[in-house]
């Protein structure tokens, strides 16, 4: 699964619009910003790899995802 900032998901918070993605190495909360990730499948190990702040306040790690719902727009 591929997302990206603008892109609504769904995670144990509810339905949230991404707002910053960011790469991070396995247990850290920050790395560098990226518009776009490739998460791979649920269970993928690439979701570690990846920190996800949403707009209604909470950040998760990309395993916290469950699914991309639409695709938004980062205009």
């Amino acid at each position: 699964m591929k997302i990206s900032i603008g892109d609504t998901v769904k995670t144990r918070y509810g339905e949230a619009k991404v707002v910053a993605i960011d790469e991070v190495q396995y247990g850290e909360k920050y790395g560098h910003e990226v518009w776009e990730a490739n998460i791979g499948a649920y269970g993928s190990i690439l979701r570690t790899k990846y920190v996800v702040d949403m707009d209604n306040g909470h950040w998760v790690y990309a395993t916290a995802i469950e699914e991309k719902l639409s695709c938004g727009s980062t205009s």
